[in-house]
């Protein structure tokens, strides 16, 4: 792992977020994954300012318990601009796509047609906004995927943690989501699964954290 303070000059774009000139901008470079994360006590994005920040709330919590069909979870993020991910807690660690709803700013809850066993599933809830607290990095990394041949592959991310937010669209210029197995195989790698095999570099497997 290699940590260092770049001097900007102008504006560094990662991942479409500008880094505005100046020190205090901390890249963190993963020698195992090769990825990039960064963060910064200047200001990240348009219209901030100095000692402006992102910052990432998150909150997890494994739910089940044979009998019920609902379960709400307390996340007290002040807002329903949030990000859910709910999967199996299990060593596939598979995504599943129940009813999700914002019953207030502070709670979200979950619906399963049939009740879920005991500590079947984990709910992941994430928030981002622009404040002066404590920066915690937003991880993020992308694929594009496709071969004609190959239904299954692998994505590693390297964040160390399986509460991953998975997305998965066309590459073209609709960039539409389709829904697809996701499973988490282990805290570095997620499996994208599908039906058949997709058209060379047809879709984007992009995971966040």
């Amino acid at each position: 792992m290699n940590i260092f303070q770049p001097t900007i000059s102008g504006s560094l774009f990662i991942s479409g977020a500008a880094l505005s000139g100046g020190s205090g901008h901390i890249l963190t470079y993963n020698t195992s994954s090769g990825l990039v994360s960064f963060t910064s006590s200047n200001a990240i994005g348009g219209g901030g300012s100095s000692g402006t920040n992102y910052i990432l709330y998150t909150t997890s919590s494994v739910i089940g318990d044979g009998a019920l069909l609902s379960y709400d979870v307390t996340h007290n993020f002040g807002s329903r601009d949030v990000i859910i991910s709910v999967y199996e807690s299990g060593s596939n660690g598979e995504s599943v796509f129940p009813t999700v709803r914002r019953t207030s700013v502070n709670n979200v809850r979950v619906i399963f047609n049939t009740a879920p066993s005991l500590a079947q599933y984990v709910v992941y809830v994430s928030y981002i906004t622009i404040g002066t607290g404590t920066v915690s990095t937003f991880q993020s990394v992308s694929d594009v995927v496709g071969d004609t041949t190959t239904s299954e592959f692998d994505v590693v991310h390297g964040f160390g943690t399986r509460d991953l937010h998975v997305s998965v669209y066309e590459s073209g210029s609709n960039g539409e989501t389709v829904y697809t197995t996701i499973r988490r195989v282990n805290s570095n790698t997620v499996r994208a699964i599908f039906n058949t095999p997709p058209d060379t570099n047809e879709y984007v497997i992009y995971v966040s954290s």
